[in-house]
């Protein structure tokens, strides 16, 4: 049976990918940037901090595609914004996020998804992507939201976790 959904099914108008990586403290409020503890635990909101700016166009209720970064590299999870500016908390600007369905299996390798995911209209790959960018919060194209929806249901457990809320989204 499927994990009881967190959240509302509002649509949203953009997407972005929200990177943790539980070796460095600064994902989210347990500082341990752990999102699959968070998704198991099924919190509901968690506080982000990032050192980098939070991006201007980074706005409330767009939708967030939780990234698991090395050693997992897959997309573990789905989210909206809450508030994405709550100010910062020293050397970090902050940020508040819902957990809406996760934690998902690995469908797919890195190296598979640099094959797969289309680049953005002007012909650039994907910036998290690359080797060496470090940074929490990348914009997404919809075309490739759109992969990722399709990478993310082609487990079972994954469909059930989150096929309604990918098409409510409008991304399958």
């Amino acid at each position: 049976m499927a994990k009881p959904t967190r959240g509302t099914a509002s649509r949203p108008t953009a997407f972005w990918l929200v990177k943790g990586n539980k070796n460095y403290p600064t994902s989210w409020d347990r500082r341990d940037g752990d999102i699959r503890a968070a998704l198991e635990e099924s919190q509901a909101e968690g506080t982000w901090a990032t050192g980098h700016p939070i991006p201007a166009d980074f706005d409330r209720g767009h939708g967030i595609f939780y990234w698991s970064s090395s050693p997992d590299c897959f997309v573990i999870g789905l989210g909206m914004v809450v508030d994405p500016d709550t100010g910062t908390d020293g050397e970090y600007n902050t940020f508040q996020l819902s957990f809406l369905e996760g934690p998902f299996e690995r469908t797919i390798t890195l190296a598979q998804l640099r094959e797969t995911l289309p680049p953005r209209a002007d012909g650039v790959i994907a910036s998290f992507l690359r080797p060496g960018d470090a940074r929490t919060i990348y914009t997404m194209a919809y075309n490739q939201t759109q992969c990722f929806a399709r990478q993310i249901v082609r487990s079972d457990n994954n469909r059930q976790l989150a096929e309604h809320r990918l098409q409510d989204w409008g991304l399958l």
